[in-house]
């Protein structure tokens, strides 16, 4: 079912998957995130484990839910904070993508961060820390989206009412 990397036009280092994951386990994934959720707007995960931004980004559309597994990781830092474990179904996720050349063992995530937006919503643009190791692996799920990667250059910022 999977279909490798369709990397043309590109930048450097980044890869596109598609069709990975088996429909059925994509919705176990689904049910998953939204069950989790739930206990997270309920109280019931561990520690700062579900995070919530503040009143005024969600106002002018900002942010996102987020349930961190593994580690804590707010505004581009890993903080010192109890947070749930990886569960089965996100390691069974991580096994799957390996054995589909996502990446290798070595590089294997060992967090995850559930992010779940509302519609419109957004997140500014930001460089993730080089703290934190490469490669970084997105799976959306229920949306596609456009995500924008590198640079923007003077001339695209004027062109696109920029500075």
């Amino acid at each position: 079912m999977a279909s490798g990397p369709a990397s043309q036009g590109a930048p450097a280092g980044l890869a596109l998957f598609t069709d990975l994951l088996e429909p059925a386990f994509i919705a176990s994934l689904v049910a998953f995130a939204e069950d989790t959720l739930v206990r997270g707007r309920a109280g019931e995960l561990a520690g700062k484990s579900y995070q919530v931004p503040p009143a005024d980004w969600l106002a002018r559309g900002q942010g996102r839910e987020t349930v961190h597994f593994g580690v804590l990781v707010k505004c581009n830092k890993v903080l010192n904070a109890k947070v749930e474990p990886l569960p089965p179904i996100v390691l069974e996720m991580f096994s799957l993508l390996q054995e589909a050349g996502v990446f290798d063992a070595e590089q294997r995530p060992d967090t995850l961060c559930l992010n779940a937006y509302a519609p419109g919503s957004w997140v500014p643009p930001h460089v993730d820390s080089e703290a934190f190791d490469r490669p970084f692996c997105t799976l959306s799920l229920l949306s596609q989206h456009e995500v924008a990667l590198g640079e923007m250059r003077a001339s695209e910022e004027l062109e696109e009412g920029g500075a």
